[in-house]
Formats: structure tokens, sequence, C-alpha cells
């Protein structure tokens, strides 16, 4: 309602959207892997977020996503000769700090983030459902555990984990330093198979030069080429955990390669730089520029 307002009243104002939180990516996502009536919400969270980003292509404003897929995907879905919108790409930045000092590294394998999301939710019912069974005498072995770090965990978490018989995953819930919580791990596990925009935590890892598995959604718009392992069944992804098991240099090694990546492509200077060029040019071209 706010952009009607300001292309009726002032045309000449520069509207700029940030989609990263508001596309119907996650939410189709989520849809789509469980077409359920109890998860009809995310169906009914589809069908407006995609009316909105409808209304929002047609509009004389600058979109800013994070991910070039979703972008791609966006205008594919609301293609039309008379778009009046521009685009382009905000990918998030790599924290600006530097790697937690003083840590004495655990024994453990990292899956962080918002754990009431429906990506991290879906993640969980993956790790446990699938991955777990191919991993588990590996980390026995190693004396390996994989904690699960983040705010708000379901109640079902604790439910799922007390019904198994695994010693190899703990709920560890909130801490009061995720960087700390990164860099005193082994390396970070991110069973993603629900995600939108582009991974923070992939980011977030990097900072703190720790080697990050992930499936290839959950490394999706970043690019970081080799950096990160992906695996896209959980057999794959087993393989790569074993991988870093089995060789602990090689998994430092390829935390400090994907720090030094993340820090070359999504340093905050850099993002702020590109963003300042974008709006710069945009407007520009509302006040008639070349």
């Amino acid at each position: 309602e706010l952009c009607k307002i300001a292309v009726r009243e002032a045309p000449q104002t520069a509207v700029i959207v940030d989609m990263d939180m508001i596309s119907s990516r996650l939410v189709a996502l989520a849809w789509a892997a469980d077409r359920s009536f109890k998860r009809r919400w995310f169906l009914f969270e589809k069908w407006k977020l995609e009316r909105l980003e409808r209304q929002l292509v047609h509009a004389p404003i600058l979109l800013l996503l994070s991910n070039p897929e979703e972008l791609t995907a966006l205008h594919r879905r609301n293609h039309s000769p008379g778009s009046k919108s521009k685009s382009a790409l905000l990918p998030n930045n790599m924290p600006g700090l530097a790697p937690a000092g003083d840590v004495q590294r655990q024994p453990v394998i990292l899956f962080f983030g918002s754990m009431d999301s429906a990506a991290n939710t879906d993640g969980f019912a993956f790790l446990m459902d699938e991955v777990l069974s191919e991993i588990e005498p590996e980390l026995k072995r190693h004396h390996v555990v994989i904690q699960v770090v983040g705010k708000n965990p379901p109640a079902h978490f604790r439910e799922r984990l007390a019904r198994s018989s695994t010693d190899r995953v703990a709920i560890i819930g909130g801490v009061d330093s995720i960087e700390r919580a990164i860099a005193e791990s082994l390396f970070v596990l991110l069973p993603l198979r629900i995600a939108s925009g582009t991974r923070t935590r992939i980011l977030e890892a990097a900072a703190q030069r720790r080697a990050v598995v992930t499936t290839p959604i959950g490394v999706e718009g970043l690019d970081l080429a080799d950096t990160v392992l992906t695996g896209s069944s959980a057999r794959e992804l087993a393989d790569q955990v074993r991988r870093l098991l089995a060789d602990p240099g090689a998994a430092d090694r390829l935390g400090e390669t994907l720090g030094a990546r993340a820090a070359s492509h999504y340093g905050p200077e850099k993002v702020a730089g590109d963003l300042v060029h974008t709006v710069e040019n945009f407007i520009c071209r509302k006040n008639g520029g070349a």
C-alpha cells in the first residue's frame, strides 16, 4: 500500500523494496515438501506472497533480492511485457568480525539457526530420519556429537530425540555467543531442504573459518565454488561428514579457504559498495539521467 501511495502521489520518488523476507520461496518449498491439511498455512501464505510479488513486479520500483536463482524465478513467474520494475541483487554480507580467539575446540559438529523456522524444523527431521543413521557409527568412533544450537527449539525436537536410541545428537537451544559456538566446533552441518535468500549461516561459519557441509539449496545463491562441501542426499551428506571427520586438518584448511573467499565476495564494504552503486543508478534513471 505504501508503494501504491508513493507511485501515485510522488511519481518521481525512487521506491526500493528489499524482498529478502517477503519472497514466496520459503513457504512455497515448505508447502511442496508436505501438502497436508495441517500445513495449509503455507499454501495460504504462498498465495498471499505471490500476489504481492505480482503487484511489485508491475510497479515502477527497484526490487532487491539476495539470491540470483530467486530473482530469475520471480521474473519467470511474473513475466509480462508491461513490467515496470527494476531488480538487482543484494546478498547478505559476511559478519565483519575477527575469528573468535582463545577457544578450545570441542568434539562437536554444529547445526545452528532459529530452530522454530520451517527450514530448520525440516532440517532437524532430515537429520534425525535420514542423515544420522548414515554417520552414527563414525560419530561414535570419533567421539563426536552433533549439537543443535539456536533459540526456540520446538518441543517435538526433544520428543523425537527421546524416542531415538542415539546419544550422538544434543539439543542445546539458545547460547550467549553463536560466534563462539561456531569457533569451538569441528565444522558446521546444515542439512537444509527448505530455504530462501542467501544463507547467513554459511557466512557466519566463514567468519570463524569453519568448514561447512550442506545441501545444494543450502549454499544456493552464494558464489563460493568448492569451498563448501555439498550433498543432495543423506548418503552424500554423510560421505562429506565422514571425509572431514577422517581428516581434521583438511577441515581446517577448507574453513580457511571458505573464510577468504567469503570475505572477498561478501565482506561488508564490498556488499555496501555494490548497493550504493545500484541505488545511485536507479535514482539517476528515475530523475531522467543517463
